[in-house]
Order: C-alpha cells, then structure tokens, then sequence
C-alpha cells in the first residue's frame, strides 16, 4: 500500500528454535492459564524469535492506523490509542513512529507488559487482562483508535472476543485489527464481523486480503469505524 516497504529487522535467531516457540503457543487452544503461564516464559525472547521469522504485522497495522486517521482529516498526536494485546510493545514503537502519543496498552501477561513498559512509548499499561473477557480496565466508549495485531491467532482468542476490543472505541472511532490466514480459515471471526456490521454497531472500511504478517503466512487486516 502507498509503496511501503514492511521488512522485519535482521536479528540473529535460531530460525528453528524461533519457529518452535511460535507454532507452541498456536497450540494451547485458548487456555487462559497455559497462555499466560507460556508467555510469562517467552517473554525474554519473544522479540527476537517473531523478528527472525519475519514478523511485521506491527508495522502494517500502524501504517493502516495512520492511514485511516489521515483519511479522516486526523492528526495522530492527537488520537487516543488502545493498544489491545500489546504484547513487548512493538505496535507501540510503531504508532509512535507514526506520530501516535497518547497509547495505552493492556495484555494478559505482565512480563510481557513489563518489556513493554521499557519502551517508552505507553502512557498506561496494565497486565493480567484477558481479552477473552470485557476489558474492565479501561473505560467503554473512550479511545479514538483501538489497535489489536497478533491477538486473533490459532490458539488464542475466540472470534466473539472481538466484542470486547471494540467496547473501549467512543462512537466514530476505527479499530485496526490483523487476523493470521490460518485464524480466519478455522474461525468464524468474518460471520462476526458481518453480524457487527449489520447490526449496525462497526462500518467495515477495508478488508486488506492476505497483506504483509509473517514469513510462514500472511494476514487479513481489517480497518473498522464504530
């Protein structure tokens, strides 16, 4: 899109080993308890293993934010920013590459949420947030651009978890969330984006087919306005 350029950054990693850590927690079906306890464990590499599998759905997803907000006469250091699944915080150093201030963020694991913290680039973090459930931590109807990339993947959330992303978006706000190719096969995650949509609560303003995610597979970004 627009000619960008999406390339992951060359870190020397053990492609196999890297590879493993990602296909594991692709296999833990949802477990709350099991995801949370393997990403307490994989937090430490888990930078270096999705960068050396070429992992830029972070990039994407801040370059769709950017674009979206520009389209709508926006500026972006003036869009408040939920950042759903935040993981070490790589979607925030994007967004804040993009010119995004005011970020905050919440994940399920806290060690996570701790590298994030390290960044600098959130305003406030909370860990220990499964999205699997309504986000009480935050505030309904709140935030401007509510961003979530790497959450709806094999082995973690259900397609119905997208009802709790959107509930923090203020009416007229987009949400910019990735769904990997193998996710959207096996899920009903575009039957409930079409409920959404014809219920009148979310727009669908793009559905990026196949875009930029991953070496092993690519994603569908979708670009929403509530």
């Amino acid at each position: 899109m627009s000619g960008a350029s999406f390339k992951s950054t060359d870190i020397d990693a053990n492609h196999d080993v890297s590879l493993e850590n990602i296909k594991a927690s692709h296999a833990l079906s949802g477990d709350v308890s099991a995801l949370d306890a393997y990403y307490q464990d994989w937090a430490e590499t888990y930078d270096a293993d999705v960068s050396a599998e070429g992992y830029v759905g972070p990039a994407f997803t801040a370059h769709l934010a950017a674009a979206a907000v520009a389209d709508a006469g926006m500026e972006p250091s003036d869009v408040t920013v939920l950042d759903a699944g935040c993981g070490t915080g790589l979607v925030g150093a994007e967004l804040a590459r993009s010119g995004f201030g005011a970020v905050d963020g919440v994940d399920l694991s806290r060690p996570m949420v701790e590298k994030a913290q390290a960044t600098g680039f959130y305003r406030n973090l909370v860990g220990g947030v499964d999205l699997s459930e309504p986000i009480d931590c935050v505030e309904d109807e709140h935030y401007d651009l509510v961003t979530c990339c790497g959450v709806f993947t094999v082995g973690h959330v259900e397609a119905e978890a997208l009802d709790h992303i959107v509930a923090p978006a203020r009416a007229g706000a987009f949400l910019v969330i990735s769904t990997r190719n193998s996710y959207l096969r096996e899920s009903r995650f575009t039957q409930h984006v079409d409920e959404l949509v014809g219920d009148g609560k979310l727009e669908l303003l793009k559905a990026d087919d196949d875009g930029p995610y991953i070496d092993e597979e690519g994603a569908t970004y979708w670009v929403l306005r509530k």
